[in-house]
């Protein structure tokens, strides 16, 4: 194991000089730490793709949704301004607060569960890592499908780092970095990175122009070693964000129920006609301090974290018309959690070290989360003509659910003040979901020969699950509000333990062969938001995945192929739906199984390393066969009247949000200008074969592609580089999101042709 390790890091050396000879950031190796001890990534036997900063910034990533268009069989999508991330075709198709997503994101080893704040831009970023397949043993809780890993720079007491850009673009894009990292002592020091980024929505509405988008964040880092064997950490990070995303969702394919209520098909373009000023504005406020002690057996780290993720508004637009027919808007939703973990990693000084290296620890998460304050509106246009005066026998299906809700609205004592006829319903709905979690981990790997390794690990974990308010009540014409329900606060125990082996194998210089099985497990939850019956429980999801993978190094490391072949099994897969009949709110439910098979490959290749240096090409690609086994009575909209129905079977179907094929090329070349300066030159490819937004499958996004480009100038005595840069330069149509209700499916198209300049400067 040491030789190989040596072996390694001269590796890195060797590929880290020439990408600096060669003035190439898409060279650079990244050093990663997705086995919680620093490693090669090709040393660490599962699918892992790591950028580092400088890296990023070649392939124009500024934030973790635009990961998707480099990594292969990674899908960013949205619903409601909530960022939905498949990765291998396992994720999450429900925005709401209690469904955890199945790709997890950390900042710095932090979870960040609540889907509107994984909007992560780039500044002062270490590196980011994207890891595949369930990380059930070592990465906090459910990620069956996989982990985004953010790591921020560190302080460095032994000297000064600065890092500022500005960035002005189409739309009127303002956006301005800075990352300074000082010394005070031998031991101390500190570094506050900084985010400010305003541009105009690409959309406008009834021709009018929308509030800007704008994000806000600063981090701050203390570290200090007060030995040679000990460290403390201390971060803060704060951001604020806000976009208008929810008014601009259009309904471009109205249902039977919206042609009935007169509304149009509107035009698939970026101007919006829609009468409800909606949106997403929220905030993040994060906490975590963290111990180190090195020994000369094992290092023992302790973290600590304190998130809280509140929302000052969310609506939607369900009708997705000039009509006031239905909204949902929620006021003061948020994510508020707790972890705490304890970590002992082996070092090789330790006994036997030469041939076994472990890491074992124990992680506590605790939350409260959901909806204090929702209303759910339907208008008089809806209650008033299509449920009251001019029932259609087309719509029965209808009837039968409202017709409870109605019923209660009439028995109340004041039904002469009740909304009824021209004001319409406004329901208040409130549910908030409580975590305790506790679970143990391990993971050993045991190194025989220097050519074969074998790893085991872990995770055992306790949750319980339990409903903390879930109450819905109706607000009378007078803003007087009535209850209707106090649901029973219910709560349930699980426990799991998802384990973990793999096979590594070096049969020749620069080359692993591994096989792996692992197990992830996604922990059941309920269903906050009822109006009128109690809050569903929502069974846990469990996912088995086999792989074999190669990880290579060819052509005197000027190629670098890795590529894995994969299988999983979900059983219990959690699914959403949305319908206005359902409370407004996405609601989970349980397909009963899934199974996904497919294969994909990355690669970096320098082809002329001695004649033209400069010139990399790089690239990868994704295939999956992605179907639901078995998932009887799913919740879905009849295909001819286009109203809700929940006895519908979607076995045999395509997952939702999981395109065929995904594939991606950059060609990149950089040229030294004599001894001033270089100038690099790139252009990327992205394609994506299509995908349905819905286990129903028929709500369907097309095939597409994107095209970007880069030209860039690096002075090098001042360390300042000038970037030009376009993206959708052939301005490809495509969607964002596709939100289909009661009424039709709203539609948000993709951005268009973005451009700008970018000024940075390194100390």
């Amino acid at each position: 194991m040491k030789g190989r390790l040596v072996f390694h890091v001269m590796m890195l050396s060797a590929v880290s000089s020439a990408a600096q000879a060669a003035g190439n950031r898409f060279l650079e190796e990244v050093v990663v730490t997705a086995q919680k001890r620093e490693q090669s990534q090709q040393e660490v036997p599962i699918s892992i793709q790591a950028y580092g900063g400088e890296k990023l910034e070649a392939f124009g990533i500024e934030d973790t949704t635009q990961l998707a268009q480099i990594v292969p069989n990674l899908q960013f999508t949205s619903s409601a301004g909530y960022n939905l991330i498949y990765l291998r075709g396992v994720g999450t198709d429900a925005f709401a607060l209690s469904s955890d997503p199945s790709v997890a994101t950390y900042i710095d080893g932090v979870y960040l569960p609540a889907a509107h704040g994984v909007l992560q831009s780039f500044a002062g970023v270490e590196r980011v890592e994207v890891l595949k397949g369930p990380q059930g043993t070592l990465f906090g809780r459910n990620s069956t499908g996989g982990a985004i890993s953010v790591v921020t720079k560190d302080p460095d007491p032994n000297e000064i780092v600065a890092e500022l850009s500005a960035d002005f673009g189409n739309y009127n894009q303002e956006t301005y970095k800075a990352h300074l990292s000082l010394p005070v002592t031998e031991t101390l020091a500190f570094s506050i990175s900084a985010l400010s980024d305003r541009r105009d929505e690409f959309y406008t509405q009834n021709g009018n122009k929308l509030p800007e988008k704008f994000t806000d964040a600063g981090r701050v880092k203390i570290a200090w070693f007060p030995t040679e064997n000990l460290d403390f950490g201390f971060t803060y990070f704060k951001s604020h964000q806000g976009e208008a995303n929810s008014a601009v969702a259009e309904n471009n394919q109205p249902s039977a129920l919206g042609g009935l209520l007169g509304i149009p098909a509107g035009e698939v373009d970026y101007n919006s006609e829609t009468d409800f000023q909606g949106g997403l504005e929220s905030h993040q406020e994060i906490y975590y301090v963290d111990a180190t002690l090195s020994l000369s057996w094992a290092d023992i780290k302790a973290m600590a974290s304190d998130v809280f993720v509140p929302s000052d508004y969310s609506a939607i637009d369900f009708d997705g018309s000039n009509q006031g027919i239905a909204r949902f808007d929620s006021r003061d939703q948020f994510s508020d959690y707790r972890t705490f973990e304890l970590q002992v990693t082996s070092n090789p000084e330790g006994w036997m070290g030469d041939s076994f290296e472990w890491v074992m620890g124990y992680y506590y998460y605790e939350s409260e989360a959901g909806y204090p304050d929702v209303s759910l509106f339907v208008g008089p246009n809806l209650v008033k003509n299509i449920l009251l005066e001019n029932r259609s026998p087309a719509l029965d299906p209808l009837y039968e659910v409202l017709d409870s809700v109605l019923d209660i609205v009439g028995g109340l004592p004041v039904v002469s003040n009740t909304p009824l006829g021209e004001d319409g319903i406004d329901l208040q709905l409130e549910g908030l979901l409580g975590t305790e979690s506790h679970s143990v981990y391990f993971q050993t790997t045991w190194s025989p020969t220097s050519w074969f390794d074998f790893t085991v690990g872990g995770r055992y974990q306790e949750e319980d699950r339990f409903l903390l308010a879930a109450n819905s009540a109706i607000v009378l014409t007078d803003l007087t509000k009535v209850n209707l329900f106090d649901f029973d606060l219910d709560s349930q125990k699980s426990t799991n333990f998802s384990p973990k082996a793999v096979a590594s194998f070096y049969p020749a210089e620069d080359v692993m062969v591994y096989a792996s099985w692992s197990q992830g497990y996604k922990s059941a939850t309920y269903n906050i938001i009822s109006i009128y019956t109690p809050p569903d429980y929502v069974e846990p999801e469990e996912v088995t995945n086999i792989e074999l993978g190669i990880k290579s190094d060819w052509l005197d490391k000027n190629l670098r192929i890795n590529a894995a072949v994969f299988d999983i099994e979900i059983d219990n897969l959690q699914s959403g739906f949305v319908s206005l009949l359902a409370g407004g709110a996405v609601t989970l439910e349980n397909a009963g199984a899934a199974k996904i098979q497919g294969v994909e490959f990355d690669f970096v290749y320098s082809p002329t390393p001695v004649l033209n240096p400069g010139l990399v090409l790089a690239g990868g690609a994704g295939y999956l066969d992605a179907i639901y086994e078995e998932y009887k009575n799913g919740s879905g909209y009849d295909e001819a009247t286009g109203l809700f129905s929940s006895n519908l079977d979607f076995s045999g179907n395509r997952i939702g949000r999981t395109p065929d094929l995904t594939a991606n090329i950059t060609i990149a070349q950089v040229l030294e200008i004599g001894d001033f300066g270089e100038l690099e030159i790139a252009v990327d490819h992205y394609y994506n074969s299509g995908f349905y937004y819905s286990p129903q499958n028929t709500v369907e996004e097309p095939e597409y592609t994107l095209t970007n480009g880069r030209v860039s100038f690096l002075y090098t005595p001042l360390n300042l580089r000038l970037t030009g840069y376009a993206k959708n330069i052939l301005e490809t149509e495509y969607h964002y999101a596709k939100f289909q209700t009661d009424f039709g499916v709203n539609q948000t198209l993709g951005a268009p042709k973005q451009y700008g300049l970018r000024l940075e400067w390194q100390y």
